[in-house]
This record gives C-alpha cells, sequence and structure tokens, in this order.
C-alpha cells in the first residue's frame, strides 16, 4: 500500500486528519490543477516543500521536485552541463516556484512551456 507522511505540528495533523476523514463525500478537495499549462502550475501552486539539499546535481533536485508535483517535463540537451552542476539549499515549507528559483540562482536554466509539458533549458549566463 502507499504510505503518507505528514510533517507538521500535532494540531496540523489533528486539521488534516479532519479533513481527510470527515470530508463530504459531494465536495471535492481542492487541490493544484492536475492539467493546464505546466509553467503556470508550478508557479501558482500553493503545495508547500521542505528540502534540505547540500551538494545535489540541480537536475536531481528539479526531477525530484517536478516528479512529486506530477508536471511532465523534459531536460533539453543544451542544459546537460547546468543540470550536472551542484546545487545547496535549505528549503522550510516553500512552494515549488520558490524551490525553483533557489535553483536558479545558482545555475541558469530557463523553463519554457511546450504544449503540455514543461521544458527545462540553459539559460544565458
Amino acid at each position: 500500500g502507499a504510505t503518507t507522511r505528514l510533517l507538521g505540528s500535532p494540531s496540523a495533523h489533528q486539521m488534516f486528519c479532519r479533513q481527510v476523514l470527515c470530508w463530504p463525500a459531494d465536495k471535492p478537495v481542492q487541490v493544484d490543477n492536475p492539467g493546464g499549462d505546466p509553467l503556470d502550475r508550478l508557479r501558482s501552486s500553493k503545495r508547500t516543500f521542505s528540502m534540505p539539499v547540500k551538494n545535489k546535481p540541480a537536475g536531481q533536485v528539479l526531477n525530484a521536485l517536478l516528479k512529486k508535483m506530477s508536471i511532465p517535463f523534459v531536460f533539453s540537451g543544451d542544459a546537460n552541463q547546468a543540470l550536472q552542476q551542484l546545487v545547496s539549499f535549505s528549503a522550510v515549507d516553500q512552494s515549488p516556484w520558490q524551490i525553483v528559483k533557489l535553483v536558479t540562482d545558482q545555475v541558469p536554466l530557463k523553463f519554457e512551456t511546450e504544449g503540455d509539458t514543461l521544458r527545462i533549458s540553459a539559460a544565458e549566463k
């Protein structure tokens, strides 16, 4: 079976459980829009993540984040060198876009929408 891990205070945990276990069946739970422009989804997501990153390749960090968000993406071939650069930061309760900015502050990358896919390529320094 699947495992869900909730990091937070006891009161946040209780509130989460009340919302999940007591949600009326006729009212859908609000989540990020699974469709639409992937760049807009990345920028507007209300989800937060905590990621302690120390000397990890930028591509590995972005890969993990985008997979958690179920955003379809491709790395452009011209980004290979940049994606291998090591990044370090400590993100606590940061939005996905804030985490992207922590990476791109250290590595020159640009994000563009190509159909329903996010394309990550090298940016000019």
